[in-house]
């Protein structure tokens, strides 16, 4: 239950700047970041150039650290701290219980997120495999990616679980759930369009046009585990669960032989979504039960 609600005209407003801050923070604060990456790591080349460089050296490790140092504080600068800046404005005091950053849920609730997370997998290669039939991917952006998360020992894992997976699910949930959707279910009082308009918004950030549409579902249902639960936490663990599972999978050097005409996993892939549906379902009641 919202514990303050504003006239419409402010929640655009703060939309308007929630934006407003999220592009200067990715195009200007971003580039300082970058600047200040070439000064620190060393690397031998004009800001303006920093990103060729980085193709053409992508295991040089000076030029890894100086992307995951942009990456790191693009996060923060142009996701985190608009969030934080907005509903500090917004809600003052009462931003933590406004944004369902003090809900923790019970620990049933998160095991069916964790639960959920698993049921995934299988459709999520499904619809991965049928999304690069669709478009084309972007290389140069894998490649950046593939860079990032290689990890040469456990020091190194631990470093990218942090950098890689815990951070951007924390930032990203901060901005597209707690950010975009909150507010555009308030100026709304819908569900489904703020839904709908965030998921797509998170999806096109990550300028992977060959998991467009699993990013998407994704950030749908991010966006209505957090709806469901309403704890930020939730869709944050969810993320969080996701980018962890990638990081590791890549550290143990884990394939996917996935054989999508086999029946066997066209079977799993039925049950998982059954058992996706199934949790939301519950969550739903459950929800609907707190709200009488």
């Amino acid at each position: 239950m919202s514990i303050q609600n504003l006239p419409n005209g402010q929640y655009l407003q703060r939309l308007i700047m929630l934006c407003g801050l999220f592009f200067l923070g990715l195009f200007i604060l971003t580039f300082l970041a970058a600047a200040a990456a070439v000064k620190i790591y060393g690397i031998p080349c004009e800001i303006y150039n920093l990103f060729d460089y980085i193709k053409k050296h992508p295991n040089d490790a000076s030029t890894i650290n100086a992307l995951i140092f942009t990456q790191v504080m693009s996060q923060i600068m142009a996701m985190a701290i608009p969030f934080l800046v907005v509903m500090q404005i917004t809600y003052r005091e009462q931003m933590y219980h406004e944004t369902g950053l003090l809900k923790m849920p019970k620990i049933i609730i998160i095991v069916l997120v964790l639960i959920l997370f698993a049921a995934t997998l299988y459709p999520q290669g499904y619809l991965e495999y049928f999304n690069g039939l669709l478009f084309e991917g972007n290389k140069e952006q894998s490649g950046f990616i593939t860079a990032m998360i290689k990890a040469d020992n456990s020091n190194e894992l631990l470093i990218n679980i942090g950098f890689m997976a815990f951070l951007p699910a924390l930032c990203e949930e901060f901005f597209f759930r707690g950010g975009v959707f909150f507010l555009l279910k308030k100026l709304t009082g819908k569900l489904w369009f703020p839904a709908i308009v965030s998921s797509l918004f998170f999806a096109l950030t990550h300028d992977q046009p060959s998991q467009m549409i699993v990013i998407f579902i994704m950030g749908l249902m991010l966006a209505f585990v957090y709806e469901l639960t309403g704890s930020l936490w939730m869709s944050i663990l969810l993320h969080f669960a996701n980018n962890l599972f990638f990081v590791v999978a890549d550290y143990y050097k884990v394939e996917s032989n996935f054989n999508f005409e086999s029946l066997y996993n066209i079977v799993i892939v039925i049950f998982s979504s059954l058992v996706v549906a199934g949790i939301f379902w519950y969550l739903k009641n459950t929800d609907q039960r707190k709200t009488r």
